[in-house]
């Protein structure tokens, strides 16, 4: 009877697939909270909006790498296809609620702003 072991070398630091989704949750979530506090893009940001910014971008390379392993473990690509499409629709409505400052998302924004999800898809 043979055992398995773990393939890392002892001592090195790892983090598994749901550290690095909790990290990019943070990051997003830190990210739009610094962005709630710039009311135009031409307005001076602070030096911890930027701080705040910079941390939020650790989210787009995580969001990368999820994409790519998710399509490379995939037995499906159609479902998998499918899958990201469902995630863009959901969160262009967030998106445009969060950029424009009324509900409605087929106003102005409907195809001129989206979220990172279209891309990944």
């Amino acid at each position: 009877m043979t055992m398995l072991h773990d393939a890392r070398p002892s001592g090195r630091f790892a983090l598994s697939g749901n550290a690095l989704k909790v990290i990019a949750i943070i990051a997003m979530t830190v990210d739009h909270i610094a962005w709630m506090g710039i009311e135009e893009y031409s307005q001076a940001e602070t030096l911890l909006q930027i701080i705040l910014h910079s941390f939020g971008r650790l989210t787009a390379p995580i969001m990368f790498f999820f994409a790519a392993e998710g399509y490379h473990h995939t037995r499906s690509f159609r479902r998998y296809l499918g899958r990201m499409a469902l995630l863009a629709a959901v969160s262009h409505f967030a998106f445009c609620y969060f950029a424009q400052p009324s509900f409605n998302p087929f106003e102005n924004q409907l195809f001129n702003a989206t979220s990172i999800a279209w891309p990944l898809m």
